[in-house]
C-alpha cells in the first residue's frame, strides 16, 4: 500500500500497469471486453499457452514483456510436442504494447500478424 509521503513514480511498474489500464479503450480497439493482464489479447496465446505461462510464473502482461524470446519458447517446449508449431517471436513486444496501454497500435499490428482474417 502506498504512503501519503510516495508519489506515483515510487510505486512499482505492476501498480503502475493495474492503476493505468484503460478498460473502454481496449474494448474500442478490439470490439470486446478485455480483462486486466489476460495474456489471451497477445496474438497467438489462447487459453491452454496461457495456462502454460501461468505454470511458469509469467501472469501478467508486463512479465510477458520482459520475457525473452527463448524464455517464450521453454515456456512452450514445456508443453509438449503440440506446442512447438507456435511462434513466439512478437508476444513480449506485443504484451508491452499492452501494458503501455497502445490499444489501436497492438490491434492494428495483430491485424498485420493474422493476415486480415
Amino acid at each position: 500500500m502506498m504512503s501519503a509521503g510516495k508519489t506515483a513514480e515510487s510505486t512499482s511498474s505492476r501498480e503502475n500497469a493495474t492503476l493505468d489500464f484503460n478498460a473502454a479503450a481496449a474494448k474500442a480497439a478490439f470490439g470486446k471486453k478485455i480483462a486486466p493482464d489476460d495474456l489471451t489479447v497477445v496474438e497467438g496465446i489462447g487459453p491452454k499457452i496461457k495456462a502454460l505461462f501461468h505454470k511458469h510464473d509469467v501472469q501478467t502482461w508486463e512479465a510477458l514483456a520482459a520475457c525473452s524470446v527463448d524464455k517464450c519458447q521453454e515456456v512452450l517446449r514445456s508443453g509438449g510436442k503440440r506446442y512447438e508449431i507456435h511462434r513466439p517471436g512478437t508476444w513480449p513486444e506485443q504484451a508491452k504494447l499492452a501494458t503501455q496501454g497502445k490499444w489501436e497500435e497492438l490491434k492494428d499490428w495483430q491485424d498485420i500478424l493474422k493476415g486480415g482474417k
